[in-house]
């Protein structure tokens, strides 16, 4: 029965799931806040990205964090589209980031996009550091396989969502956040419908058991085919990825392609 109900989502965030992503750091800014959007990446056989913690650095004080899906555009006055998932008191550390632990977590789906917004309610400009982000100052968004950084608004109020801040204004953009993001993943199970999105190393594995399986003979044959899909249905995304290895380099060869080309093997089948 088991075998016919297969899962389609993990239950689990191992250690080897969770990773730390940095933004550039140029300490361009301080003030009392900032807001921006993630977007989750398409592409990898992933069901959630769960942002766990934001680190930021500055003289912080009282800190709040908070959520909004589908991005902050439109809502910087808006409180009601905001969930909070943190507010605590935090000692000055202007030099290294200070984790922030969310509670919930922050759920985003592959290709969604997400808005968080932290804020100092620090009484002056000292509060987070954050950086410009302008298109022509050569800077990209920070990204990695799973998920981008866009730049959003600086907040120059000590009271979140205010539009009363700084004498020419309270917000100020484009800028960029400045810290580090906390990141779980979890990923999707293998199934029929979904197995274009794994990588091609487990699609030739999804193959050759198939194909495998079809030899009614041998150990493997003898498997229901619905025992098969069951067993590649526990099989993690990464694990028939081959390690790459560095070339050794013969003694005495050259960094010139053209002056040592490669060798051709000449495979001969007997009949």
């Amino acid at each position: 029965m088991a075998a016919l109900l297969r899962p389609t989502t993990s239950t689990y965030v191992k250690p080897h799931d969770t990773k730390t992503m940095d933004t550039p750091d140029e300490e361009d800014h301080t003030f009392c806040g900032i807001m921006f959007d993630i977007v989750a990446k398409r592409g990898l056989p992933v069901e959630t990205l769960i942002v766990s913690s934001l680190w930021v650095r500055g003289h912080l004080g009282p800190l709040t964090v908070w959520s909004t899906p589908g991005g902050f555009g439109g809502k910087e006055r808006d409180a009601a589209a905001w969930t909070r998932h943190y507010e605590r008191t935090r000692p000055p550390s202007p030099v290294d980031l200070v984790e922030l632990r969310l509670e919930p977590p922050v759920l985003v789906a592959p290709g969604d996009r997400c808005g968080l917004y932290v804020h100092s309610a620090r009484a002056d400009d000292l509060g987070l550091v954050y950086d410009d982000a302008y298109a022509d100052s050569g800077r990209a968004d920070p990204q990695d396989a799973f998920v981008a950084v866009r730049p959003g608004l600086a907040h120059l109020s000590p009271t979140p969502f205010s539009d009363v801040g700084a004498w020419w204004g309270a917000w100020r953009g484009p800028r960029a956040f400045v810290g580090r993001l906390g990141l779980g993943v979890r990923y999707k199970l293998w199934n029929p419908p979904v197995r274009a999105l794994f990588p091609r190393a487990f699609r030739a594995v999804v193959r050759t058991l198939l194909l495998a399986n079809t030899r009614r003979r041998t150990p493997w044959g003898r498997l229901h085919p619905e025992i098969v899909l069951y067993v590649l249905n526990m099989c993690r995304h990464d694990w028939f990825e081959r390690p790459e290895r560095p070339r050794k380099r013969r003694r005495g060869a050259t960094r010139d392609p053209g002056r040592n080309p490669p060798r051709l093997c000449r495979f001969v089948t007997k009949t």
